[in-house]
């Protein structure tokens, strides 16, 4: 038989009976918010349930604006938005996040919320009692503030066939089918607004398997309105084959585009399962960012998704709690965080241009600004170190920053010869930089030119090549 050692938790916390919504008050068919736009580049945080740090995502926002401002989706666990005890989540549950004022908090800074729900399980073959799940995790996050855009169902195709707790659904595909339209249908009969995706396994299932069961939702007019892969590079206890999971991932990528369906990736530590640490568990995603990026560029939806648990290393006070990795913090470059993996992985699929190295050619002149005594400096500048942000797109992962109200800097350039030059500039944006003048000209006349240029951008990048075009420069 079939392994699947992916160890993505999804049993119902307490008894169905007792999970389900009582007394809910919203009417039956009252939309809720205006809908998401699925559209087809889209970062998700979905942070471990038992992180430690995890209301501080909350209560600390500071402690990734940078990271917030990549991320489109932020998704939680069903287990984390119940008012049930769930031992993998630790306290994180639904009262934390109320207290946290986590619901209003992703209300404000207008980031879709998803939830990952269980839409056909060995405890709820038919999707009824899945939707009675998804429904109270719905009201709890709206009676606190905030309204589910997106509901993401948890490997259905999967479900109706495992065996888990010594309980099975015994579905073939065209009944999971049944099963799982019957719940989109629910949701959407309810809740015409939210969205309802799909995440299923692989290799577990074959690419052939997997475009046969979203076909058939398809048929059943409920086709996913994105589909997420859940790839375990440890498939029955080998590690696959990097051409194998690259030939896949075409094919997987290109059936989804030709059917209008978002295709995303999950990224995990899906090499090192055990993962002990925040590092561990940071190289073996890196790994596996590069792996995807080799076969198929950044996919249309980047979900950045841990559910990994502890052994009893140390690591963690509460044994069996999923904590792995600690979310923040995106400055700190000791820190192995959730927040730096998103960073750096997003850097890998979109690396900003590099300042080039100095040139052998004798006509093309460098002025490294941060190795250079300014003429002037009012602006109290002082070499950055540039590691937090993914150093390596800074040459020599620095650069100059220096700021104050109505400062300035001013460097000369030496160059060999009066003449015209092609004048480029590399700097950087950032969230809290904003507009500058600059002023390029010769010293021995009034004849210079002033630009102005805008730095802000909600990312901590290198800008490129800023380019001022040709400027009459003397030796003077």
């Amino acid at each position: 038989p079939r392994q699947n050692i992916t160890p993505n938790p999804y049993t119902p916390p307490v008894s169905i009976e007792t999970v389900a919504p009582e007394n809910t008050a919203k009417p039956t068919n009252t939309p809720s918010s205006k809908p998401v736009s699925m559209r087809g580049d889209m970062v998700w945080f979905g942070p471990n349930m038992g992180s430690r740090d995890y209301a501080e995502l909350f209560t600390e926002p500071g402690n990734w604006s940078l990271t917030r401002s990549k991320v489109d989706v932020f998704k939680f666990h069903v287990q984390n938005v119940l008012d049930v005890p769930c031992d993998i989540c630790g306290d994180n549950t639904l009262q934390k996040f109320v207290q946290a004022g986590a619901f209003d908090k992703l209300t404000e800074w207008g980031m879709p919320i998803a939830v990952d729900v269980g839409a056909v399980k060995e405890w709820g073959c038919s999707g009824d009692d899945g939707f009675r799940v998804a429904k109270e995790a719905v009201e709890n996050i709206r009676n606190n503030g905030g309204e589910v855009a997106i509901l993401v169902m948890d490997e259905p195709y999967l479900g109706g066939q495992l065996t888990a707790n010594n309980i099975t659904c015994g579905h073939t595909m065209e009944q999971s089918a049944d099963a799982t339209a019957h719940f989109i249908n629910l949701v959407k009969a309810e809740y015409p607004n939210i969205l309802v995706g799909l995440t299923e396994p692989y290799p577990y299932f074959s690419t052939d398997e997997l475009t046969q069961w979203v076909e058939a939702l398809e048929a059943r007019g409920t086709p996913p309105a994105f589909f997420h892969l859940d790839v375990n590079m440890l498939e029955g206890g080998r590690r696959l084959e990097n051409w194998r999971v690259t030939s896949d991932l075409q094919a997987l990528d290109q059936f989804s585009r030709e059917n209008g369906i978002p295709f995303g990736v999950i990224f995990t530590s899906n090499t090192k399962w055990n993962a002990k640490s925040n590092r561990e568990y940071y190289d073996a995603s890196m790994a596996w960012i590069r792996l995807v990026n080799d076969a198929i560029g950044k996919p249309q939806h980047a979900i950045f998704n841990s559910w990994i648990g502890t052994t009893s290393d140390g690591i963690s006070n509460k044994p069996g709690v999923h904590e792995i990795p600690v979310n923040l913090s995106q400055n700190d470059p000791e820190e192995y965080s959730h927040v730096r993996l998103i960073n750096d992985g997003l850097n890998i699929f979109d690396p900003a241009p590099i300042v080039p190295p100095a040139s052998s050619n004798p006509e093309v002149l460098l002025l490294e600004f941060d190795d250079q005594a300014p003429m002037e400096d009012t602006c109290e500048s002082v070499r950055q170190d540039m590691s937090p942000f993914g150093g390596d797109q800074w040459r020599e992962a620095d650069q100059l920053f220096g700021g104050g109200l109505n400062c300035s800097v001013r460097f000369e350039l030496y160059v060999p010869q009066t003449g015209t030059y092609k004048v480029t500039l590399y700097a950087t944006y950032a969230p809290d930089f904003a507009k500058l003048q600059v002023y390029i000209g010769s010293n021995n006349n009034n004849s210079g030119s002033v630009t102005n240029i805008s730095l802000y951008d909600p990312a901590v990048r290198p800008t490129g090549p800023i380019e001022f075009g040709n400027k009459e420069l003397s030796t003077d």
